[in-house]
């Protein structure tokens, strides 16, 4: 849905607006990066950990925890984004043009925030289909079908792409608040128990997980998206638009990765806080192998037919061919490496990987700076592609490290520690 989304803006819009498009959503992205703390990769931890324990009473606490210190965080940085949106547009991107773009997404940083906190406590359950509804299906979704319906009267107004998804993020947001109340209904019993003051997770406990998560998906996202920012820095917003389209084409590659994750993460904090470590090791195994196997074919299409599929969106956007290549083929290192970052993060060892994300987020700005004046959309790929081989291999390599297997499909290399939960 999301690719079709930006089939309906690029076909009735072009390159420009959905680069202005992508430039607002990706601030969108950083700005909820800080506003949810890392709560809710700490809380889905948290809450796999106590439900395979049964501590219902637990979960509940560590929630309620959570959404007050959230609530009022977001409402500030709100209100923050929305009074300096003309500031970022002239003095960032030297485009005042943008202004409105950014107004409007800022309405979507609270409820988006809501969104992401309940999407980890679904999934720290294990509701999966749950939460890939909420995570990766659902805004694209709704805001198509109301980007759809607004074209139908009114096909003039360019900031109709923004107004259709933070509309979206409102629906899905109070669905997901719907969806996580109807869960726990079922154990309501559990969560009236009291809990003795020593059992309840201390502030001090959640922000020692969160933090160190907080640093590594802030991180984490700014790898992701600051081939834009810096696009949108240095070049026009037609070429934002025109690698925003690439982007999205190598990320379908990444489509089985993410539901990988979404199974494999809460169950990585649930074996592992069991202590089962051949269960663990078996789990990113199977991950793994299959990550392989079914995106090798996705890889395989995209190298076959690259100028078909970008001349889906339009003519203008085949001459992102190069960089569609290079972006697809790190897509697959990613992919291949298995599930290495929720391996590290829900182990204990996300300030290891949170180092890691250090050093490849400074080589990807690095090489951005360098690469995009000169080879635009091309250059932007290349730091991309390289900043992840470094991230994955050196992951790959920390996995082998602390638990003695390798992720990397087809190894044949066994387990040579028995403590690795140590």
């Amino acid at each position: 849905m999301g690719y079709v989304f930006v089939v309906f803006v690029t076909r009735n819009f072009g390159s420009g607006l959905i680069g202005m498009h992508a430039l607002s959503i990706t601030l969108l992205s950083i700005v909820t990066v800080v506003g949810k703390l890392g709560m809710n990769t700490a809380v889905m931890r948290f809450v796999a950990e106590y439900s395979a324990q049964r501590k219902w009473a637990r979960v509940g606490d560590v929630y309620n925890r959570s959404l007050k210190i959230l609530l009022p965080l977001n409402v500030a940085l709100v209100l923050v984004f929305f009074f300096n949106a003309n500031g970022i547009a002239h003095y960032i991107f030297n485009k005042e043009y943008l202004a409105p773009f950014f107004k409007i997404i800022a309405f979507a940083i609270a409820p988006k925030v809501i969104l992401l906190l309940h999407s980890g406590c679904i999934r720290g359950i294990k509701k999966i289909k749950e939460y890939a509804f909420l995570e990766n299906a659902a805004i694209p979704s709704i805001a198509t079908v109301i980007l759809i319906v607004y074209l139908l009267f009114d096909r003039n107004n360019r900031y109709v792409s923004v107004l259709s998804y933070t509309a979206s993020v409102y629906i899905v947001s109070i669905f997901s608040v719907y969806l996580w109340k109807r869960t726990m209904k079922l154990n309501r019993i559990a969560l009236r128990s009291k809990i003795d003051k020593d059992e309840k997770v201390a502030i001090k406990e959640l922000f020692s997980v969160a933090f160190p998560m907080l640093f590594t998906h802030s991180l984490t996202t700014i790898m992701g998206w600051i081939d834009i920012i810096m696009l949108g820095i240095f070049r026009t917003e037609s070429e934002v638009g025109i690698y925003h389209v690439v982007l999205k084409i190598s990320l379908f590659t990444t489509i089985v990765l993410l539901a990988i994750n979404s199974i494999a993460a809460p169950k990585f904090a649930e074996l592992y806080g069991l202590k089962n470590m051949s269960g663990f090791e078996q789990i990113a195994r199977r991950a793994t192998k299959l990550l392989f196997w079914a995106t090798v074919p996705i890889v395989i299409v995209i190298f076959a037919f690259p100028t078909k599929i970008l001349g889906f969106f339009g003519v203008e956007f085949k001459i992102g061919l190069h960089a569609l290549l290079i972006l697809t083929f790190g897509q697959f290192i990613n992919a291949i490496s298995g599930p290495v970052g929720n391996i590290l993060q829900m182990t204990g060892h996300q300030k290891t990987f949170r180092n890691i994300i250090v050093i490849a987020t400074v080589l990807n700005v690095v090489l951005n700076i360098i690469l995009i004046p000169r080879y635009g959309i091309n250059g932007a790929a290349i730091a991309s592609l390289t900043s992840k081989i470094f991230w994955n291999i050196t992951s790959v390599i920390y996995v082998k490290y602390f638990f003695g297997f390798i992720t990397l499909p087809l190894s044949g290399i066994r387990k040579v520690k028995n403590n690795g939960a140590s």
